[in-house]
């Protein structure tokens, strides 16, 4: 596997990434939030549907970043499975 297929998001999302649990399948959401040029990834939560997760992280960038928050598109169909 190269170094270019490692790197992309097969979701097509910002802060989304898919789970199987037990429940099925599932998208979780975190944003990345950076104090005195420390990173870290704060857990949003864990959602049923890739809009519902794409949801949460804009609203949580919307909140962090104000106008220069990166978000995704919501209720466009995307490659969930």
């Amino acid at each position: 596997m190269d170094r270019l297929s490692r790197t992309v998001n097969p979701l097509e999302r910002v802060g989304v990434c898919r789970r199987e649990t037990a429940r099925g399948l599932r998208f979780e959401a975190y944003i990345y939030v950076t104090e005195r040029r420390r990173s870290r990834r704060v857990y949003i939560g864990t959602f049923d549907t890739l809009d519902e997760a794409s949801h949460a992280y804009n609203k949580a960038a919307i909140e962090l970043h104000g106008d220069h928050a990166r978000l995704n598109p919501v209720g466009v169909v995307g490659q969930a499975d």
